[in-house]
């Protein structure tokens, strides 16, 4: 069974809070670049929420790891609907790492 993207986010956030400012700033200026490129790939504040979260746990757990996440969120099904989410988003995976090495390269 997957959990419901919603569920999933509330379930990170009781354990992780809310993301750091400079988190958002980082998903914020990357999907910036991403519509520089391709104005109409850009994210959707779901998935700026979802990749916001993600960077979060990565720097909370310090690894890449949807084991790790899951534990880090206490969810019960959140592996699950992690891994869904990297598989069916809709999110220009390819765009998003060419925007994200120039936002990290610009800083």
């Amino acid at each position: 069974m997957v959990v419901p993207l919603t569920r999933l986010f509330m379930e990170i956030a009781m354990v992780m809070g809310k993301p750091a400012p400079f988190v958002s700033t980082f998903v914020d200026a990357v999907d910036e670049a991403i519509r520089e490129q391709h104005p109409s790939a850009g994210m959707s504040t779901m998935q700026r929420a979802w990749l916001a979260c993600c960077v979060t746990a990565v720097l909370i757990t310090n690894s890449i790891g949807g084991a790790r996440f899951a534990r880090a969120s206490l969810g019960t099904s959140a592996l699950a609907a992690l891994s869904w989410m990297f598989r069916h988003s809709k999110i220009p995976w390819a765009l998003l790492l060419v925007a994200s090495v120039r936002v990290i390269l610009r800083q």
